[in-house]
């Protein structure tokens, strides 16, 4: 829950042929320009291996190691707590809790997470996607709070425009009935699931320890 469809989009244009229209349902597509991973519906019948939500392995894998070695491997962050609640809402998008009953589900699905061994395992698909062998292999990191400035301070570098790079919305009405801050949904229990098992996230994106201040990513981009 980072946008990170929105920024795949984003960067696709780099990776086809002039006059690819990007489209957020995609099959997988190879050119002498790029690869483009295949999204949503059509990565269901994928038979090149090239999908999104790849383990870093098995992308370094499929790249192989010359290119995996010489291209820059770029990543998005998101506060760890706004992160956590959209991640939330998504997981209860086809059976939505109930508002008044919202906080105690949430805070009982950070701890059955936590007590199952989810993060940092193989189902962790941030983690995998972003570490080999336990180790981080992200060169860049993009992070949602900052992302638009991110992005053309990317283009900038690759010899582009501001607001060359534009970002497609996508999934933004999942937390639509939603009012609350993200930090209430956090008391010190369910803080301390992310502080121990997202500490890279803190880390990598400078983000402050406390819920309280986290504040809540733009509607505009994600949920």
């Amino acid at each position: 829950k980072t946008a990170g469809t929105s920024v795949e989009m984003a960067l696709e244009p780099l990776c086809a042929p002039w006059g690819h229209r990007v489209r957020e349902a995609t099959p997988a597509r190879r050119s002498d320009e790029g690869i483009i991973g295949a999204r949503r519906g059509p990565a269901n019948h994928d038979t090149t291996g090239w999908v999104s939500h790849l383990p870093a392995h098995k992308t370094r894998t499929l790249a192989g190691q010359k290119i995996w070695e010489s291209y820059e491997r770029i990543a998005v962050l998101r506060n760890p707590f706004d992160k956590a609640v959209s991640w939330f809402f998504w997981a209860y998008r086809h059976k939505p809790v109930r508002a008044e009953d919202r906080i105690p589900a949430f805070r009982a699905f950070l701890k059955d997470r936590a007590q199952s061994g989810y993060f940092k395992s193989e189902a962790d698909v941030d983690w995998q996607c972003c570490h080999i062998d336990g180790r981080p292999v992200i060169d860049r990191y993009l992070k949602l709070e900052t992302l638009r400035s991110d992005l053309d301070s990317l283009a900038a570098r690759w010899g582009r425009a501001e607001g060359a790079l534009p970002i497609p919305a996508t999934k933004t009405k999942m937390r639509s009935s939603d009012a609350l801050p993200s930090s209430a949904y956090f008391d010190a229990p369910s803080s301390g699931i992310l502080r121990r098992h997202q500490d890279g996230i803190f880390r990598a994106g400078h983000y402050a320890t406390r819920p309280q201040d986290a504040r809540r990513a733009s509607a505009r981009l994600v949920a």
